[in-house]
């Protein structure tokens, strides 16, 4: 779980033109977010307590580590896991009675060299009233 403190800058366009028959305008707009993170997480849950398992990696099929699940039910795991502490995603939504936005991460989400780079590109709907 990430948690991030965010600064919307975005510049909205809304229609002027309404008539009996459109009671909504439309709007649109674009701008970049900002945010800081806060906090990070990682809870896993056992279904079984105090059993073994192992863990297995997809790609080649080989057992990473070997473990014993510990005796509470849930476990968490409070890191920056390699990720940025900024980030800064780029904006662009449209809407009526409902908002169509996308969100692309303009910078880099993992802080690793040599490794992939997670830029993730959200889509989402919001409703308006």
């Amino acid at each position: 779980m990430l948690n991030y403190i965010q600064v919307p800058l975005l510049l909205e366009w809304n229609d002027n033109h309404s008539s009996p028959l459109t009671r909504h305008r439309w709007h649109a707009y674009a701008g970049l977010t900002l945010g800081l993170r806060i906090h990070a997480h990682q809870k896993t849950v056992f279904t079984q307590t105090g059993k073994d398992f192992e863990l297995v990696d997809t790609a080649t099929g080989h057992v990473v580590a070997s473990a014993i699940s510990p005796g509470d039910n849930k476990s968490k795991v409070h890191d920056n896991f390699d990720l940025q502490p900024f980030k800064a995603e780029a904006t662009v939504g449209v809407g009526r009675v409902a908002s169509f936005y996308r969100r692309y991460y303009v910078d880099k989400m993992v802080d690793i060299p040599k490794r992939f780079v997670y830029l993730p590109l959200d889509t989402d709907m919001v409703g308006t009233g």
